[in-house]
């Protein structure tokens, strides 16, 4: 969720309400080669990893642009989960330490366990106020290692740490569920 317009706020797991919040509603964005945007839809800042590019850095919101790899886990560990992969360094990956509300999301050394794998949901858009759904642009073909091809690219990321606490990233950013309705 990403809980004000600061730049460089640090994105975090929040335990999430019944409903979704504008705040943990994020957008992706497609590019060349598999890699994606993923932008806030309130605060209109994109979720990027700083310079240098290392182990333990948080994963921030800011108006910024960043490049991500969001790649499919697998049927035999996951399968509706994802990694969410730095494009600059493809060996760092999101990260939850815990699964404590307000747990920030960090960039970590790539590693097959529940606090880096993360659920993408889409997102009602009949809920989404005209303002907010004209940011949207349409769905494109989606290959086996990405997002599935009916979500809308509106979605809220969730991290799959414990099946029984939801966290949408809170950007600064909301903190991702742990049924996988991203961003660190």
């Amino acid at each position: 969720m990403l809980p004000n317009d600061n730049d460089v706020e640090p994105l975090v797991c929040v335990i999430p309400e019944p409903e979704v919040s504008d705040l943990e509603l994020w957008q992706l964005i497609p590019s060349s080669a598999g890699r994606y945007q993923i932008k806030n839809l309130k605060y209109k800042h994109a979720a990027i990893a700083q310079y240098p590019y290392k182990d333990s850095m948080p994963v921030v919101g800011s108006e910024g642009k960043c490049w991500w790899f969001i790649e499919r886990v697998g049927a035999e560990i996951d399968p509706e989960g994802y990694f969410i992969r730095y494009n600059v360094k493809t060996d760092l990956c999101w990260h939850l330490y815990d699964g404590s509300d307000i747990t920030p999301i960090y960039l970590r050394p790539f590693a097959i366990g529940r606090r880096c794998i993360w659920k993408i949901s889409p997102y009602d858009h009949s809920s989404v106020d005209t303002v907010a759904a004209h940011l949207m642009v349409p769905s494109q073909p989606a290959s086996s290692s990405s997002p599935s091809s009916s979500m809308k690219l509106l979605t809220v990321f969730s991290s799959t740490l414990d099946t029984r606490i939801e966290a949408h990233l809170f950007i600064a950013l909301t903190r991702f569920d742990s049924t996988y309705t991203i961003l660190t």
